[in-house]
């Protein structure tokens, strides 16, 4: 990826949505197929930006889990 993002969008993604991942070693990325191949929603992320969502991920889980949803607080700790 050379820019730091290249397109904003909105997706919903289900608990019986198709997921895939493709693995780019020489490029140090990783692209995620969400959906059906022919309609598929993709993206990827370099190796720091994904533990960066990653952590984000976990942490927003948690905080659902918990019952303390906060999208002002999360969006912050994207920010990194």
């Amino acid at each position: 990826m050379t820019a730091p993002l290249k397109v904003i969008t909105w997706v919903a993604i289900r608990d019986t949505c198709e997921m895939t991942a493709t693995l780019h070693p020489t490029e140090d990325q990783i692209d995620f197929l969400i959906g059906p191949t022919t309609d598929a929603f993709e993206f990827g992320f370099d190796r720091p930006s994904l533990r960066r969502f990653i952590d984000l991920a976990q942490t927003s889980l948690a905080r659902l889990d918990a019952g303390q949803a906060s999208s002002s607080a999360q969006s912050s700790a994207a920010q990194g």
